[in-house]
């Protein structure tokens, strides 16, 4: 059954239900629609063929006598998939949707933040299926879920009586550590087994796996709200203001409506376009592009159909 998701239906209710500017009932109000982003979340196998990533597909556009056009969604297909890079076998893993996930780095296992709680599951390359989903971390976990570099614990960012610190939680659920206490923002953990994040002036810092060896990477710039910083090949990317940057380059590799994007071990970049307003005629919106890691090569790799 197609269903409009939880999010406009409460709009509706609320825009519906107020007072027009004259004071009279009957009126529409002022309510902002934020469309939801049909592909999002990507996230690389360390095979560099296979990436995972949240799925809400598009059934098509409805008007209601209150609100202006909205996107209806299939909720029954809303999840998270897996897909090849070649855009084939899209197979749907969960029948939920979430944002945070990681691969180990010999692509057998795959974690994911839901709720505030970290879950694990092994993963099989060959049907691209998961199995033996079991609750690793229960807790605030702030932050995407990093496996170490042997693939026996997990690194997280977590919110422990109103205090910020990062974990290692090991994947036999034998327990868990602190490493270093800190509100690191957009932390990941780099094939160079070393930390990135910023700080309240936005500048890019990392420091090794045991918290220690603190170096500025990138300068700070109140200017650029950084988010979704990645590691790759001695290169840190990021995005702010819907640009995909490469530190050290003042053309950005994307130039506009970037929201997400992964890059996988191999150099190939996935990333979406999406515009927070309603494109009546753009049908692509909020769809995967791919391309390489300086920036080369640009295509498109999903498509709305509706």
């Amino acid at each position: 059954m197609r269903i409009v998701l939880l999010l406009t239906t409460a709009a509706l209710f609320f825009s519906c239900s107020k007072k027009n500017k004259d004071g009279e009932g009957g009126g529409c109000g002022d309510s902002p629609y934020i469309p939801p982003q049909a592909f999002s979340g990507p996230v690389w196998h360390p095979g560099g063929q296979i990436f995972s990533f949240t799925y809400l597909p598009i059934a098509g556009i409805i008007t209601t006598p209150c609100l202006s056009k909205r996107y209806e969604i299939k909720s029954d297909s809303v999840g998270q998939y897996f897909l090849k890079k070649d855009g084939s076998s899209l197979t749907r893993s969960l029948a939920i949707p979430f944002f945070g996930a990681a691969w180990s780095r010999d692509g057998n296992r795959f974690a994911w933040l839901e709720a505030g709680n970290v879950y694990l599951t092994d993963f099989n390359n060959s049907t691209m299926a998961v199995s033996n989903k079991q609750l690793l971390y229960q807790g605030s976990v702030t932050g995407i879920p990093m496996f170490n570099a042997t693939g026996d614990s997990l690194y997280l960012h977590t919110m422990l009586s109103s205090t910020y610190a990062i974990r290692s939680v090991a994947l036999d659920a034998s327990g868990s550590k602190e490493i270093k206490q800190g509100n690191f923002r957009e932390l990941t953990f780099g094939s160079n087994n070393r930390f990135y994040y910023t700080n309240n002036q936005m500048e890019i810092l990392s420091m090794d796996k045991d918290g220690n060896d603190i170096r500025s990477e990138v300068a700070g710039d109140p200017n650029q709200f950084r988010v979704n910083l990645r590691y790759h090949d001695g290169n840190i990317y990021y995005a702010y203001g819907g640009k995909l940057v490469r530190a050290g380059n003042n053309t950005p590799l994307v130039d506009a409506k970037v929201t997400s994007f992964a890059i996988s071990p191999q150099g190939e970049i996935i990333y979406n376009q999406f515009s927070e307003g309603f494109v009546d005629d753009n049908k692509q919106n909020g769809t995967f592009w791919i391309m390489n890691a300086d920036g080369s090569n640009k295509r498109q790799l999903t498509y709305n159909h509706y």
